[in-house]
């Protein structure tokens, strides 16, 4: 394991539908191999991801710079710089997006080497919860419709607080 600065990491910029981001892969450039850390810059109103849920580790995001939401499971909540926000493993849906001034994050996770099967004559692959058909002509990405991102809640997501609100 190493360091790495992140000006020196390159920058891969991610377009797809309504998902948008630049992503810095910090953990793999300090030689990480179970860990991961991506450094994510949007500008105003891109997401990098769709709502997605985790399944063996949680995701932790930390906000560099700048402001926008977070959206979990139907309702959204108000982010802004020097918040961490935990996504639970088996939890709900999340995803953030940027707001006007754009958005600058920290994601941890571990990474996930989830075990599968696969049939590659048949096209198909199996996991503990089922299986599902393999295609490789597309993104499944593609397949995500338009979130809808209602007014944010007054009150914050207790897996969301700001360094300034913790005492030393």
């Amino acid at each position: 394991m190493g360091i790495a600065h992140w000006d020196e990491v390159k920058k891969r910029r991610n377009e797809r539908g309504q998902m948008a981001a630049d992503w810095s892969n910090l953990g793999s450039a300090a030689g990480s191999y179970r860990c991961g850390v991506q450094r994510l810059e949007m500008g105003p109103g891109e997401m990098p991801t769709p709502a997605h849920v985790h399944g063996e580790s949680e995701e932790i995001f930390f906000v560099l710079a700048g402001s926008g939401h977070t959206w979990m499971d139907e309702k959204t909540y108000e982010i802004r710089k020097g918040d961490c926000i935990v996504y639970k493993n088996f939890h709900e849906a999340h995803t953030i997006r940027a707001g006007e001034g754009g958005l600058d994050v920290l994601a941890f996770g571990a990474r996930e080497y989830m075990p599968v099967g696969e049939l590659p004559r048949g096209g198909s692959m199996w996991t503990v919860t089922g299986w599902a058909e393999v295609h490789t002509d597309s993104h499944p990405w593609d397949r995500e419709p338009p979130l809808d991102w209602p007014e944010p809640e007054p009150e914050r997501h207790g897996a969301i607080v700001n360094v300034a609100d913790v005492e030393p």
